[in-house]
């Protein structure tokens, strides 16, 4: 479970996120049992995100190749069980440059290290950004980590998110990063254009499982 405590945004008069907003994510952890994500951008939050002892500590797409963050949170996150979802660099970080952005965590000592394709500028025009699912299995060749790709971000519109999602699941990937709200108009950031519904997300749940059973269907 993602939430935004802290948001990189372009516009600097836009929602940013709080340093309080982790006591909602851990009090949703609580409640649901489930694993939290949260964001780090600089070495405060990262600490914060740390005492909270978050299970997965994200790296945006703006930060993907800041090597001194990467090896700050390699260190730290060491021996604490901790998983971090490293986001491709939008501006076109080639494969190799993504595997060896990830490899500054292992050195650091955390080989809890999950790869996430999200999409690259310049966008497809009509989508965000340009969906780059396809790398998936040339990823899974390369590397030992787990791919998680981001359809929300990908394409950036949510009647779009099914299909991207398909073909990640399709193209091999062990997971996937979806926004979801229970009401998209009312969100803060991008969840007006991009987040789904939790009976869409119902949806697409039971979808993607059918994609994964035929992948892994042992033929004679």
């Amino acid at each position: 479970m993602r939430g935004g405590v802290w948001k990189p945004r372009t516009n600097p008069y836009s929602y940013q996120g709080d340093n309080k907003a982790i006591e909602i994510i851990i009090q949703a952890r609580e409640e649901t049992g489930l694993p939290i994500d949260v964001e780090v951008m600089d070495s405060e939050q990262l600490t914060i995100a740390m005492e909270a002892q978050v299970d997965i500590l994200q790296v945006g797409t703006r930060n993907a190749l800041n090597y001194s963050l990467l090896k700050e949170i390699g260190k730290l996150s060491a021996g604490t069980g901790s998983g971090v979802l490293l986001k491709r660099g939008r501006h076109v970080a080639s494969p190799n440059e993504f595997i060896a952005a990830a490899e500054y965590l292992v050195a650091e000592g955390n080989p809890n290290v999950m790869l996430c394709p999200r999409g690259t500028t310049p966008a497809l025009d009509g989508y965000r950004n340009h969906p780059d699912e396809s790398i998936t299995p040339l990823l899974k060749n390369r590397t030992w980590a787990p791919v998680v790709v981001d359809p929300s971000h990908s394409v950036g519109h949510a009647e779009y998110v099914l299909a991207c999602s398909l073909s990640a699941i399709a193209y091999g990937a062990d997971g996937l990063c979806i926004e979801s709200h229970i009401d998209p108009a009312r969100g803060i950031g991008d969840d007006p254009k991009q987040a789904i519904t939790p009976k869409r997300m119902k949806e697409l749940i039971a979808s993607c499982r059918e994609i994964w059973a035929h992948r892994y269907q042992v033929k004679d």
